[in-house]
C-alpha cells in the first residue's frame, strides 16, 4: 500500500470515528437524561394502564370471563350460558329479599 493510500485510509478512519454515534453507555448521566427516561417509563405505564382499562371493558363479572374483542364479549352476553347464570342470580336475590322482608 502506497503512502497516499495510507493517508487516505487514516483520514477516512478519523472521519468515521468523529461521526459515529455515541453509545448509550458512553453518554453522560445527566439530570436531563434521567428525566427523559423517567418520562418514557411513565408514558409506557400509562399506555399499559389504558390497555388494561380497555380490556376490562370486555370482562363479564357474573361468569368471570375475559374477552379480547367486542364481538366475542357481545356473543357471550347473548349466549345461553350467560342468560342462565343471570336467571340463577336473580332467583337467588329474589329469595334473599323475601327472607329479609319476613324478618
Amino acid at each position: 500500500m502506497g503512502m497516499g493510500r495510507m493517508e487516505m485510509e487514516l483520514d477516512y478512519a478519523e472521519d468515521a470515528t468523529e461521526r459515529r454515534r455515541v453509545l448509550e453507555v458512553e453518554k453522560e448521566d445527566t439530570e436531563e437524561l434521567r428525566q427523559k427516561y423517567k418520562d418514557y417509563v411513565d408514558k409506557e405505564k400509562a399506555i399499559a394502564k389504558a390497555l388494561e382499562d380497555l380490556r376490562a371493558n370486555f370482562y363479564c363479572e357474573l361468569c368471570d370471563k375475559q374477552y379480547q374483542k367486542h364481538q366475542e364479549f357481545d356473543n357471550h352476553i347473548n349466549s345461553y350460558d350467560h342468560a342462565h347464570k343471570q336467571e340463577g342470580t336473580q332467583d337467588y336475590y329474589e329469595s334473599e329479599m323475601i327472607e329479609i322482608e319476613r324478618s
